[in-house]
């Protein structure tokens, strides 16, 4: 139970729910930005239904995964002053591979050709099976596992056994 009210304190409670809409626009501006992801969002209609309603779901889930990790972030280090090596490592794959995916599949901009590129890669989103969607399920899996490390109580382990 300690869990669900951390995160009703991450999402509804001040400054929190403020902070969690501002970083739920920032990722997505950004996101739509960095891969010119308003193409997909153009092209919505020619596109398979499937991908389309996929797409937007996941686009959507990885800012409110992304912002609610953010939050439960600030709570956890205003708590104990520093983060848990785990919570925040995956918190930032998660973030990252919401941005690598989060672009449009048929077109060769983005930040996932250009990650690819730098690993002296050539392919987009297209050429793999879900044209992207696994990218962002990935994502959503990681930002999920950071929430609940997260979410949990901090506990100090005190070794009593010292002599």
């Amino acid at each position: 139970m300690n869990r669900l009210n951390n995160i009703r304190k991450a999402l509804f409670t001040w400054p929190y729910f403020f902070i969690f809409i501002f970083v739920f626009f920032l990722f997505g501006i950004f996101n739509i930005y960095i891969n010119d992801s308003f193409l997909i969002f153009i092209h919505l209609g020619t596109l398979r239904l499937w991908f389309a309603i996929f797409f937007v779901f996941f686009y959507i889930l990885v800012a409110f995964l992304v912002s609610l990790t953010f939050n439960l972030g600030i709570i956890r280090f205003s708590k104990l002053g520093s983060f848990n090596s785990k919570e925040g490592g995956f918190a930032v794959l998660g973030g990252f591979a919401g941005v690598l995916g989060g672009s449009c599949p048929a077109c060769l901009a983005g930040f996932f050709p250009a990650f690819m590129g730098f690993l002296g890669i050539s392919f987009g989103l297209i050429d793999l099976p879900l044209q992207g969607l696994e990218i962002q399920m990935i994502s959503s899996v990681l930002l999920g596992i950071s929430i609940f490390m997260l979410s949990s109580e901090p506990v100090c382990k005190i070794n009593f056994n010292k002599k």
